[in-house]
């Protein structure tokens, strides 16, 4: 399945941190089957703690110290280098 508008675009998916499957992680779980082709980029991400479906993604980790950065992740996620895929 795609979604017409976005067909032949670059997709990036972008996650604050991903270290459990909660409400978000199961939405973004959907995006990750609706763009399979997409690159996630994400301040945090503890292997083995998501779906299957997000683990297989190409994951892109801006930063792993999330306590020293937590205050800075407003201004550090819109600063991911997505390049001209879409947001």
């Amino acid at each position: 399945m795609t979604v017409s508008l976005l067909e032949g675009r670059k997709v990036a998916l972008v996650h604050d941190w991903l270290n459990g499957m909660r409400g978000g992680e199961k939405c973004l779980e959907v995006l990750c089957e609706l763009f399979p082709e997409a690159d996630l980029f994400t301040l945090i991400h503890d292997k083995g703690k998501l779906s299957r479906t997000i683990e297989s993604m190409r994951i892109r980790i801006f930063h792993s110290e999330y306590a020293l950065w937590f205050k800075k992740i407003p201004t550090l996620s819109s600063s991911f280098p997505t390049g001209d895929r879409a947001v």
